[in-house]
């Protein structure tokens, strides 16, 4: 199945803006980004789970079933947007009908996931359409997209760790994530320190591999590359979205800044912005962060976070 139209995908960390900037995005009539499918990192041949080699030769209509099984189980879809949204919305028998019509590679059942959200999303995908999806693993396998779709752009969110590292513990802790979600009757006290220590070891790691693989990706695809700060979008949406609008050769529309609703800060009791920008949500993580862990990411990092703008 090929792809005539031309593609964006945002990746970068979660809690850096990537929903947000993708709900505005796609208030336009020009672009569709699919909501994260994980596809990639979970299911393709190239990821770390690899999944789809579970199932045999794709060619066997037999194993498209076993596949078919995965993507539509109540298991797969449980607490995961895309595949929730797949299973109510998108007919088992007409996606088999479709997926079987192709070659039923990789790169074949990753298109038709975007296009039978698309239909969805707009109604139908049309030539002048910019199709993408937004999966924060997929910072890892641009390389491979590069393959997949060589005019591809590149949208990549980006944030101080702190903020990212603050944000995401609370909502651990709040039982969103990790272990506090699997296991519900442990020890405040022991669990949350857990989860500080762990959340801190994870950021880091994905953080500097942001930091590093930017520099690479800004090198190799200059202009098919984009890094967009959240602190900058939510201090300056309409400079900082015209920008985006401009990469992407797409008209920016004043009403894509208007009335978008996604979650706020995870520290804020109002958890649906009016307007999907509060500007306070970029620094309040210095109002809660322990010293210990705001002088571990200004040793760690001093040089990036100089590098990025940041203060350490």
């Amino acid at each position: 199945m090929t792809m005539n139209n031309d593609m964006a995908f945002i990746v970068g960390l979660p809690r850096t803006g990537s929903t947000l900037l993708r709900t505005i995005l796609n208030k336009s009539d020009r672009v569709c980004i699919t909501m994260e499918t994980h596809f990639l990192h979970q299911f393709s041949r190239i990821g770390k789970k690899k999944k789809i080699n579970q199932y045999g030769s794709l060619l066997q209509d037999a194993n498209v079933e076993r596949l078919l099984e995965d993507f539509f189980s109540p298991e797969n879809a449980r607490g995961k947007d895309f595949w929730a949204w797949l299973t109510k919305n998108v007919d088992r028998e007409d996606f088999r009908r479709r997926l079987l019509s192709t070659n039923r590679t990789d790169l074949d059942i990753f298109n038709l996931l975007m296009q039978v959200y698309t239909e969805w999303k707009k109604g139908a995908v049309t030539g002048d359409m910019i199709l993408g999806e937004k999966t924060s693993a997929n910072i890892y396998y641009i390389p491979t997209l590069m393959e997949w779709y060589p005019d591809m752009k590149i949208i990549h969110t980006f944030r101080d760790p702190r903020g990212i590292f603050l944000s995401a513990a609370k909502l651990a802790k709040a039982g969103k994530w990790g272990v506090r979600k699997k296991i519900s009757r442990l020890p405040d006290q022991l669990v949350n320190t857990a989860i500080d220590f762990g959340m801190a070891m994870y950021v880091s790691k994905r953080w500097w591999d942001a930091a590093k693989l930017h520099q690479v990706y800004q090198r190799q695809y200059p202009d098919r590359y984009l890094l967009v700060r959240f602190e900058d979008m939510l201090q300056d949406p309409e400079i900082n979205l015209r920008n985006v609008c401009d990469f992407l050769k797409i008209p920016f529309e004043v009403s894509m800044l208007e009335e978008v609703d996604v979650v706020g800060s995870s520290y804020s009791s109002q958890r649906i912005v009016p307007g999907g920008f509060d500007q306070k949500a970029a620094d309040r993580w210095r109002e809660h962060i322990h010293p210990f862990f705001d002088t571990w990411f200004a040793l760690l990092g001093a040089k990036k976070l100089k590098t990025f703008g940041y203060v350490p």
